[in-house]
């Protein structure tokens, strides 16, 4: 059996390292800063002339914006409008009341104040987002992975603005209803999960109309 010395093995990670910060063409951000600190650039290029030999197209920055392809991506989805929130029937009024006393605002906000931008339509504006944008426990609805300060039962809450233009639903679309969605929350949203199933046939159907609304 041929054994691969163990610098070798180290080079390869650290390049493995490298590419795995791309997007899926190979392209990275300066966002996610330097991958790997302590290597010059040279060393870096020797790195890639040995283990990443697929060509992909490089992110390069264009002389006159001064914009890469990433930055570019990022300004339309920056700029991307939520779809409008539709008008309000008397169940979905009652069904708003309903998610609040649930307490699914806990952590669904109905509202979220943006910071200071160099853009001023997003200068300190409220977004009808429904989310905190916090980390939170989700117990068995974690998607395992530990990223960055998520741990593997962390996840961000997701935002519900243009839910209901959705055809599937959590992280990894396993729940095909809205009413299954919340039926599979776990951890922090046990609570509000077992406060909705509790609730009458009725009432239950109220917060999944004021859903159908954002």
């Amino acid at each position: 059996m041929t054994r691969t010395p163990i610098a070798a093995l180290s080079a390869a990670a650290a390049c493995t390292a490298f590419v795995a910060s791309a997007d899926p063409f190979g392209r990275r951000s300066p966002a996610f800063g330097e991958p790997l600190p302590g290597l010059t650039a040279e060393q870096v290029a020797a790195l890639l002339a040995r283990f990443d030999r697929v060509a992909d197209p490089e992110d390069e920055t264009d002389p006159e914006s001064g914009k890469s392809d990433v930055d570019r991506f990022a300004d339309f989805m920056r700029l991307l409008a939520p779809l409008p929130q539709a008008r309000f029937s008397a169940p979905a009024l009652a069904g708003a009341r309903v998610f609040d006393s649930i307490k699914c605002t806990a952590c669904h906000q109905p509202f979220y104040l943006t910071g200071p931008s160099r853009i001023g339509a997003l200068w300190f504006k409220p977004v009808a987002l429904f989310s905190d944008l916090l980390l939170h426990d989700m117990g068995t609805l974690g998607d395992g992975i530990a990223q960055g300060a998520a741990r593997m039962r962390e996840m961000r809450t997701a935002p519900l603005w243009g839910l209901r233009a959705r055809t599937a639903f959590l992280h990894d679309g396993r729940a095909t209803s809205v009413g299954d969605a919340i039926a599979a929350h776990d951890g922090e949203g046990a609570v509000s999960r077992e406060r909705y199933l509790r609730l009458g046939e009725t009432e239950r159907k109220q917060p999944l109309e004021f859903l159908n609304t954002i």
